[in-house]
């Protein structure tokens, strides 16, 4: 069955009453069936759901990530935040308040956006959970010491899990001393 209706207002809600209530049936059997609406019909208007876009992420050495001010899994971005999803004519604007590593691991990594909306329509929406956009963490290649051969021979960190790269300092990794 499709059911229409009309909501009083806009505005966001629980169980709004919905005025002007019909119905119609449908599919192959719709004959052999009558509808009845009840005309006290409510339902919910929930806040549409917008993504940023616009932000790029600066890419981050592993070990500056971890060790950066008050959040270690802070962002340096640049670009203008863009809010994809805003209805045409609708007054919402986005405030970064900060951009970080949704992980801490070396690869593309997503990242997590945490803003408020301003502007007159501000209260009909909502940031998506999931922001869709991703920065790299590179392996810092500070931390590793390798030789002319390409052998790396000392790693001055403590983590346990590394990934080890392609190249440190322009020199291809050819392997690992003991």
């Amino acid at each position: 069955a499709k059911i229409n209706g009309t909501f009083a207002s806009a505005e966001i809600g629980k169980e709004k009453t919905l005025s002007g209530v019909n119905g119609e049936l449908e599919g192959a059997d719709k004959d052999n069936y009558s509808l009845k609406t009840a005309s006290d019909l409510k339902a919910d208007i929930t806040a549409k759901v917008l993504s940023v876009k616009g932000i790029v992420a600066e890419p981050a050495a592993y070990g500056q990530v971890e060790s950066t001010g008050v959040d270690k899994y802070e962002v340096s971005y640049s670009g203008n935040a863009v809010l994809e999803g805003v209805i045409d004519g609708e007054n919402v604007t986005i405030n970064i308040v900060s951009v970080k590593f949704k992980e801490l691991k070396v690869g593309n990594v997503e990242l997590v956006i945490e803003a408020t909306l301003g502007g007159e329509d501000a209260g009909n929406y909502a940031l998506a959970a999931n922001s869709g956009l991703y920065g790299t963490i590179e392996q810092d290649s500070k931390v590793f010491t390798v030789s002319k051969d390409g052998e790396i021979t000392a790693y001055d960190g403590n983590k346990e899990n590394l990934v080890i790269p392609e190249t440190v300092n322009g020199i291809t990794v050819r392997s690992i001393a003991e």
